[in-house]
C-alpha cells in the first residue's frame, strides 16, 4: 500500500510539472505578444480602437476571424495602415501577436 501512495505522488508531481511547463510558455506567449502589440500596434490602435480611423476599431473587426485572415491583414492593410513585412514582425511573433489581440479583444482590453 506504501508503494502505491508513493507512485501516485511522483506521477501526481510530474503531471502538476509538465502542466506547470506548458503555463509558462503560455504566459510567456502572451506576454511577447503584448510586447508586439505596444511597440507595433498601439501607437495607433490603443485599448484596440483606431486613432486614425475610430469608425474601424479592431474591437469586433472581421480581421480577427481567424489568423490566416489576420496575417494577410498586417503584411497588406489598407493605407493608412503600415505594412509590417516578415522582416518587422516574423510569422511567430505575428502569430503571438494575433493570440494576444484575441486574447485582450475578449478581456475588454484590459
Amino acid at each position: 500500500m506504501k508503494r502505491l501512495g508513493i507512485k501516485i505522488s511522483i506521477i501526481t508531481a510530474i503531471v502538476l510539472l509538465v502542466a506547470g511547463i506548458g503555463m509558462g510558455e503560455g504566459i510567456k506567449k502572451v506576454k511577447t505578444g503584448r510586447d508586439e502589440f505596444q511597440t507595433n500596434c498601439s501607437p495607433c490602435h490603443p485599448d484596440g480602437n483606431n486613432v486614425l480611423k475610430p469608425e474601424k476599431p479592431i474591437k469586433g473587426s472581421k480581421k480577427l476571424a481567424n489568423f490566416k485572415t489576420f496575417l494577410s491583414w498586417i503584411r497588406n492593410p489598407v493605407q493608412p495602415m503600415t505594412p509590417f513585412p516578415p522582416s518587422q514582425i516574423s510569422d511567430k511573433q505575428a502569430r503571438e501577436l494575433y493570440d494576444y489581440t484575441l486574447a485582450a479583444a475578449k478581456n475588454g482590453w484590459k
